[in-house]
């Protein structure tokens, strides 16, 4: 009998007195605003330890430390990473074209640098000077005055460049293409 009356008496809490239904919706409410802030900080907590490892290991990359084994090998290591690391410039001989135009002859001059890793890459890019030249003048001769009358012309001729430069110098990468003069006559 004493099973039966346990079924049938009204839910008590902890101070054994019986539960009303206001304090049984008090309780799930108190559950749904836990759920609901676990909900919403848990999700903002994994954003910000993704973001946090994405800058650690993406942007500023992973440190790569190594013990050099033969003495004087860590000098050399360090002089190669500090020469991949700085900027060389190689200025280029100036060039004048003749633009393609319907009426009067028109005439671009243009003087570049380009901005290179090391001096390994600059004398590289020297040995194929020749190419680069010609695929500037053939590219520079296509274009006409009017190419040049809008706002991006610049950084439209300066992506064109570089792009042309990449292909051919692959796998040096041209780092950017410096203008030092842009004349059109």
């Amino acid at each position: 009998m004493a099973k039966k009356e346990d079924k049938e008496a009204p839910a008590k809490n902890e101070d054994q007195e019986p539960l009303t239904p206001e304090a049984v919706d008090e309780g799930t409410a108190k559950s749904k605003k836990i759920k609901k802030i676990i909900l919403i900080t848990v999700p903002i907590v994994i954003a910000i330890i993704g973001a946090v490892l994405f800058y650690m290991f993406v942007i500023k990359g992973p440190k790569n430390i190594e013990e050099p084994t033969i003495e004087g090998e860590g000098e050399k290591a360090a002089e190669v990473s500090i020469a991949e690391n700085t900027n060389i410039y190689l200025d280029m001989e100036q060039i004048v074209v003749g633009l393609s135009s319907t009426g009067k002859k028109a005439f671009l001059r243009i003087d570049l640098t380009l901005r290179l890793n090391s001096e390994l890459e600059r004398s590289a890019v020297m040995a194929k000077m020749p190419i680069i030249k010609d695929a500037l003048i053939t590219f520079l001769r296509s274009l006409r005055t009017s190419d040049f009358n809008s706002s991006n012309s610049t950084l439209y001729l300066k992506e064109e460049i570089s792009k042309r430069l990449n292909k051919i110098t692959a796998p040096i990468v041209v780092k950017e293409v410096l203008f030092q003069e842009i004349t059109v006559n």
